[in-house]
């Protein structure tokens, strides 16, 4: 994962760091950042930001780097992954943070000005299985019942390889308690229903 500031063509591989510098800029308006897979609740993938266009975005250069550690801890697996997230800018109430999932479904905030690490969540995925791994991203949600200051207020969703189904507090990525058992439902059971 990288970021970019003006001056040097970036490769391709780093446009998705792009949202950083596009969503911190909204459109009159506009809802700011980039809060929902596809940038909106409808998935357009636009942004109405209009501080990068086509005229300045050769002058773009890579501000930050982020390396998972995926490479290092998973080798061989790697082979068998599809990297395809999208990153999510988080609202400021919690914690602005560029939100991205790595494809063994690990969840990792970082700092969007210097691409530091402010926390990671990792939910222990069973390898099994013939599928490729993948994360597409997670999703946001405020829960209103939560008290302001209260845990799990601010929420995110992870949908796993092994089929289950986290929810995290936005703002330091604990397993939200009161979500299915510790955290996390399964999303097959004997019977094909979801629990809770």
């Amino acid at each position: 994962m990288a970021a970019l500031l003006p001056h040097k063509p970036p490769p391709t591989a780093w446009l998705l760091a792009l949202l950083p510098a596009v969503c911190s800029v909204p459109a009159a308006g506009a809802e700011p950042g980039w809060l929902y897979y596809g940038g909106d609740q409808g998935g357009r993938h636009y942004s109405e930001a209009a501080q990068i266009d086509r005229s300045n975005v050769q002058d773009l250069e890579v501000a930050w780097t982020f390396r998972s550690g995926d490479m290092a801890t998973y080798g061989e697996e790697m082979k068998k992954t599809s990297t395809q997230s999208t990153p999510i800018l988080l609202p400021a109430a919690a914690g602005e943070s560029l939100v991205y999932c790595t494809p063994f479904n690990r969840v990792i905030a970082l700092d969007p000005a210097s691409g530091a690490q402010r926390w990671s969540f990792d939910p222990q995925i069973d390898h099994g299985g013939d599928r490729p791994f993948r994360c597409r991203g997670v999703s946001y949600a405020l829960e209103p019942r939560t008290p302001v200051g209260r845990a799990c207020r601010h929420r995110l969703y992870l949908s796993t390889h092994d089929r289950q189904l986290w929810a995290i507090d936005a703002t330091d990525g604990r397993p939200c308690a009161g979500f299915g058992e510790g955290g996390r439902v399964q999303l097959y059971g004997d019977e094909g229903l979801v629990p809770g």
